[in-house]
């Protein structure tokens, strides 16, 4: 769905599979020494996919968003327990 929504808005589409993403943000997890606790949820919005780990629980979660059209991360927030 999104992906037409970004086709309708003009906007560059995201060129990297699901794997891929959780990958990127796997490797940033490991770059910046936090933790990569499965299960993780994949929320695709129109300019960022956003990688929660540790989903379903409370506290311990870290959050990436990954930019759409470069693949570049943005943003890496931890919710602490």
């Amino acid at each position: 769905m999104m992906r037409l929504v970004r086709r309708i808005l003009g906007m560059p589409d995201a060129h990297f599979s699901d794997d891929e993403i959780v990958s990127r943000a796997r490797a940033e997890c490991a770059r910046r020494g936090l933790s990569f606790l499965e299960p993780v949820a994949i929320l695709h919005g129109l300019r960022v996919v956003t990688v929660h780990t540790n989903a379903g629980s409370r506290g311990g979660n870290v959050r990436v968003d990954i930019d759409v059209a470069t693949g570049q991360i943005r943003h890496v927030g931890v919710n602490p327990r």
